[in-house]
């Protein structure tokens, strides 16, 4: 990392700094769906 630093021309501490961050997406929140429906779908992928 200290060789990365001093090839970019920064300090080793700017470069661990930003290696550091992490930028995630909010959470995607879940579909909710009634219990019924859910049997249902279980039973039309299962059903031979």
């Amino acid at each position: 990392m200290e060789k990365t630093a001093e090839l970019l021309g920064i300090t080793l501490f700017e470069l661990a700094s930003y290696a550091g961050q992490k930028d995630l997406p909010p959470p995607v929140p879940e579909r909710s769906t009634d219990v019924r429906s859910r049997i249902k779908l279980a039973m039309e992928m299962f059903s031979g």
